[in-house]
């Protein structure tokens, strides 16, 4: 008997462990990237290349996060792949985004992102980024809303 606790004795309910369902996986990874696109911005000058490579994840990780949620197959999201353009068309036939147009942040994080632009920059002299306060903010503002309306179905 252990001294410190004497005689312990409890009983736990069954515990359930539910599968994670792809809407609230791609969910946590935008939620937990978004935490690191706000310190890479918060961290100021010098990251912003890093910062928006990483809310190019977000973005496509909370759309897909949305789309799983309102009925769009997993098999169908993977033929997607990393579209944004693709991924925001059918987020406002969906009803998230309110335009079929993307915002000059999300044009230039697809141009980005979905042509692997920042994963290999090869053959480049330069490139355009986002600008980071509107990125970081109307990201930031996405992700909070696609985090709602999947709670708010459940």
């Amino acid at each position: 008997m252990n001294p410190v606790l004497g005689s312990l004795n409890l009983q736990l309910e069954d515990v359930v462990i539910s599968e994670v369902q792809p809407c609230q996986a791609f969910l946590g990874a935008a939620e937990a990237l978004m935490r690191g696109v706000k310190c890479l911005y918060d961290a100021g000058h010098g990251h912003e290349q890093a910062m928006t490579f990483l809310a190019g994840q977000v973005l496509e990780c909370a759309l897909k996060a949305f789309l799983a949620k309102t009925g769009t197959g997993v098999g169908r999201l993977k033929t997607i792949g990393h579209s944004i353009e693709s991924l925001w068309c059918l987020a406002h036939s969906s009803g998230l985004v309110p335009s079929a147009d993307l915002p000059d942040w999300v044009c230039d994080l697809h141009s980005l992102h979905s042509k692997f632009t920042l994963r290999y920059p090869l053959g480049l002299n330069g490139i355009v980024l986002p600008i980071p306060e509107v990125m970081v903010r109307e990201l930031g503002e996405l992700v909070e809303r696609v985090g709602e309306a999947i709670r708010r179905i459940d």
